[in-house]
């Protein structure tokens, strides 16, 4: 007799959405990789930040997709760690403007490494100056509208005019962003 093959039966080939941040080697990520379908500005003085919800982990790097190399670099280019209130800048990569500067996969390291708490949100911020043409990275698509807070939480924003990574900011005073920035941690 012969049976019927399951209707959930595959055949062990990949798709993206199997491709992991651990097996990516990464601690922690902002949305899957597979989500960042798209592109978007990272516009000269906008700090853009995401938030996560790691779990007890320990980080030294940040890193993300840079889909269109930025030319002309005019200041600071970096990412960066906050406390969830926006209250602390944790720590910050050094000087990234030749990574900027190319595509692909980038990553910088911290000044340490850091002990993330279980059960804790954090931000994850990426910080451009370029005066030609400005970095584009990888994103979730667009949504329609701003993404609102969520429980109180911001889940993606934005601060224009930054000449550096601030020592702190409000997220409820931040603009909400429509789109979530693929960044991870490890």
């Amino acid at each position: 007799a012969t049976t019927a093959a399951r209707s959930d039966h595959t055949h062990g080939t990949p798709s993206l959405t199997s491709f992991t941040a651990p097996m990516l080697g990464f601690k922690l990520e902002s949305l899957p990789l597979y989500a960042a379908a798209t592109q978007q500005n990272a516009a000269a003085g906008t700090m853009l930040a995401i938030l996560v919800r790691p779990g007890a982990i320990t980080i030294s790097s940040l890193g993300l997709w840079v889909i269109t190399a930025g030319v002309t670099s005019s200041g600071v280019n970096g990412m960066a760690l906050y406390s969830a209130d926006g209250q602390t800048l944790i720590d910050q990569t050094g000087d990234m403007t030749a990574a900027f500067g190319g595509t692909g996969f980038i990553s910088g390291n911290l000044s340490s490494s850091h002990t993330l708490a279980d059960s804790t949100n954090y931000y994850l911020a990426v910080l451009t100056h370029f005066s030609g043409t400005i970095p584009r990275i990888g994103s979730s698509a667009t949504f329609a509208g701003n993404i609102p807070a969520i429980n109180g939480n911001i889940p993606s924003l934005f601060l224009t005019s930054q000449a550096s990574f601030p020592s702190s900011f409000t997220p409820g005073s931040a603009s909400k962003n429509s789109a979530i920035y693929w960044m991870v941690g490890f």
